[in-house]
């Protein structure tokens, strides 16, 4: 009986991404001399007017200072001449960070600089004691997954951090966005986007995803399949900032937005 031939295409995970239409489409280009223009992977879905609303979001930015960019991750370190209790201390900021405000997130990660903050120094305390040192949202979760950390670090990377996104999100209580932005922070790697609530909220409003998804995971699953990994990096630090200073949660401002003709969530 003759062998059933096995497709070579790998089939999607269930859960993975939204599933996508193979359309083929013109690449869209924004005519502007001397700049670099947007990529897209291709072929495949790609957003309407992708390129111009990504560039009319640049100029908006332009010179525009978000309470984002005095977070800790958010500087460029360069790894050769970064410490491991440097690497730790940024790893912790963004532990800190989940469903926490950036301004609390900072003011209690300075304190605890200011007091030691090393793996050593979360080891000599318990979960309690290191819980009321961190006065964020769910912080007796925090302390413990920080304590679990500080010994993993400890005991398997020689008290420094992982250089990959695969070992970074092993951490417990370290997600994608944490590893992203942590490694393009501490390491010079853009491996992935860092979707936080700013990227998520944005992404859903501007169609820049196939299907509405409903968490981060699945946005930033659906972002990566059509966003050229060169823009990665450039995207982490601008989508974020938009998001907290003018296409707002609560208060969108699309009066004044450059985009507001072609945004399918303008004035809704």
């Amino acid at each position: 009986m003759p062998r059933k031939r096995v497709s070579k295409v790998k089939q999607k995970a269930k859960g993975d991404e939204p599933e996508e239409k193979k359309v083929k489409r013109e690449h869209v280009t924004v005519q502007d001399e001397g700049e670099a223009k947007p990529e897209t992977k291709s072929p495949g879905w790609i957003p309407e007017n992708w390129p111009q609303t990504y560039e009319n979001i640049k100029m908006m930015m332009e010179g525009v200072v978000a309470p984002l960019e005095s977070m800790p991750w958010y500087i460029e370190n360069d790894p050769l001449n970064t410490k491991p209790e440097e690497r730790f201390r940024i790893l912790v900021a963004l532990m800190l960070s989940s469903q926490t405000k950036d301004e609390q997130t900072l003011k209690v990660w300075n304190e605890l600089c200011a007091d030691g903050l090393s793996i050593e120094w979360v080891l000599a305390k318990s979960d309690a004691e290191l819980s009321k040192c961190i006065p964020v949202n769910f912080r007796n979760t925090k302390s413990s997954n920080i304590r679990k950390v500080a010994t993993i670090l400890k005991e398997n990377y020689n008290g420094d951090t992982p250089d990959n996104a695969k070992d970074l999100i092993d951490l417990p209580g370290v997600g994608p966005k944490m590893a992203y932005l942590f490694l393009q922070s501490c390491y010079k790697k853009s491996d992935g986007l860092g979707v936080d609530v700013h990227m998520h909220r944005l992404a859903n409003r501007l169609g820049w995803v196939q299907k509405s998804t409903k968490d981060a995971e699945k946005t930033r699953v659906a972002l990566e399949s059509w966003l050229s990994k060169d823009l990665i990096y450039e995207f982490n630090r601008l989508i974020p900032r938009f998001g907290q200073m003018k296409c707002t949660a609560d208060k969108p401002k699309c009066k004044e937005c450059l985009n507001n003709l072609i945004c399918p969530s303008a004035g809704k």
